[in-house]
């Protein structure tokens, strides 16, 4: 699965356009590539949320994880910080319909304008998946989603789903509930993309 594809075919995000730009629909995204070419899209005005699920382990990302949701805050700093770091700055939308699904998984179409997305693209390798924390315009954490189009991942989501349905249904405490297992389109592109939501804890 290639990261670039997914953000241009317009299933998950796409580039901003001139037209969107004007309807203010884009938000500015930083893509943060690690050495071991794992790849975070995280929007810059809710980056001390988003961080959250970036988790380095190296000095350099640990730092960066630190004071760049401070950094931000000063332009001059930010962009010498960017350049440095090697971190790109994008203007994207997220997909209508991926947030139509999120809205619907959460139960509150209300919110969907207010719904902040952050991806992690997943370790590089066979059972690559990307990973989506899901946030409002208050920092709360709401849920996060899981993303592939391979059959052999989405077995693994589907297991996971029955997995938590019986554990939920045994009463244990802290088990995260399954929200909403299915494709992206019902028809076209996306058809093969399945998505698959846990509340957060």
């Amino acid at each position: 699965m290639n990261n670039d594809n997914i953000i241009y075919n317009k299933i998950l995000l796409h580039e901003a356009n001139d037209e969107t730009k004007v309807n203010k629909k884009n938000k500015t995204y930083l893509s943060i590539i690690n050495n071991d070419d794992k790849m975070w899209v995280l929007p810059e005005s809710h980056l001390k949320t988003a961080f959250s699920l970036y988790q380095p382990t190296g000095m350099k990302g640990k730092l960066l994880k630190k004071y760049l949701p401070l950094i931000v805050r000063i332009p001059v700093v930010k962009n010498l910080v960017y350049k440095t770091m090697n971190i790109g700055k994008r203007q994207l939308i997220i997909s209508e319909r991926m947030i139509e699904i999120v809205s619907k998984a959460l139960g509150d179409n209300k919110q969907k304008d207010q719904l902040v997305l952050s991806f992690f693209f997943g370790t590089p390798s066979i059972h690559q998946k990307i990973t989506v924390q899901i946030s409002d315009a208050n920092e709360n954490i709401l849920a996060y989603c899981k993303v592939s189009d391979k059959p052999e991942i989405i077995e693994i989501f589907r297991h996971e789903e029955q997995i938590l349905n019986t554990l939920n249904q045994l009463k244990q405490d802290n088990i995260p509930k399954c929200l909403f297992l299915g494709p992206l389109s019902v028809r076209g592109r996306g058809g093969r993309i399945i998505t698959y939501f846990c509340k957060a804890l």
